[in-house]
């Protein structure tokens, strides 16, 4: 799924009564949009800017990972997320060691455990992403492979020409270290759903 076209239609599933709902495509930057305040966005449009998030961070080589990175900090990510994000990126030496010894990253997603929703009491969108990465060494050298789980809330935001995607990731939450990283994740996106903000940690 390529994100990165300006034109690309956002989805609105607008509430009307609690009888009817419609659908709205809009063109991202077309024009400014007066959107009632029980509007909420697509479980599609969530799955596929989320999926995207998730691409971004987990698949990558070397050569473009620094790449990915500043596209998740100029059109994904919250200024507070990315200021963090940065900071652990330095302070880790991230992207020199990538580079050393030539690792890459791939990653595999579990669609089937996955799940996308409009998290309404929270008014944010949730997206909870489970898959597979594998991690290469000098090019092809299998170094590791785990189960990963995403959590990942964002907030609606009115869509311009830099911020096309009408979602702004405040968090991005990655276990892939618990002895279940699914039923950790899953707990926490459940709660979300009821109106709970995930704890930072």
């Amino acid at each position: 799924v390529i994100l990165g076209i300006s034109t690309f239609p956002l989805v609105l599933k607008i509430r009307q009564d609690f009888k009817n709902e419609r659908l709205i495509l809009v063109p991202g930057i077309q024009r400014t949009l007066v959107i009632p305040a029980e509007s909420y966005i697509s479980n599609s449009f969530v799955k596929a800017v989320a999926t995207r998030i998730v691409e971004l961070q987990e698949q990558w080589s070397y050569e473009t990972i620094e790449d990915h990175y500043s596209e998740l900090f100029d059109s994904y990510y919250s200024h507070g997320l990315a200021e963090l994000t940065r900071s652990n990126l330095i302070s880790s030496d991230r992207f020199d060691y990538v580079k050393k010894n030539n690792i890459i990253s791939t990653f595999k997603f579990d669609l089937s455990r996955s799940e996308f929703s409009w998290c309404k009491k929270l008014k944010r969108a949730c997206a909870l992403i489970v898959g597979t990465r594998r991690v290469y060494i000098n090019n092809n050298e299998p170094y590791s492979q785990k189960e990963v789980t995403y959590l990942l809330l964002a907030e609606s935001i009115w869509p311009t020409e830099f911020h096309p995607h009408a979602l702004k990731f405040k968090r991005v939450k990655i276990d892939d270290s618990s002895e279940n990283t699914y039923e950790n994740i899953k707990k926490q996106f459940d709660a979300a759903k009821q109106g709970v903000m995930p704890n930072e940690a």
